[in-house]
């Protein structure tokens, strides 16, 4: 029993260095973004005052745009 709780914690923390370093931390965003009718188009949102609750939300991601080396 000892054994298969040793496995799990040893392929758990395994398993996050190895997706640390080869995964984007997507568990924050850089931006919130609203639907805009106006301009039909996504507009930042400044304050979370503006948040509806019917309202259509993006969370946005910046990304690098320079190639990334694969190894």
């Amino acid at each position: 029993m000892i054994e298969m709780i040793i496995a799990f914690v040893f392929g758990y923390l395994w398993s996050r260095v190895t997706m640390s370093r080869t995964h984007v931390d997507l568990r924050s965003a850089d931006r919130i973004l609203m639907w805009d009718q106006n301009c039909l188009g996504w507009r930042p949102v400044m304050t979370q005052n503006e948040i509806k609750p019917d309202a259509v939300y993006l969370a946005a991601f910046e990304l690098n745009s320079l190639p990334a080396k694969i190894e």
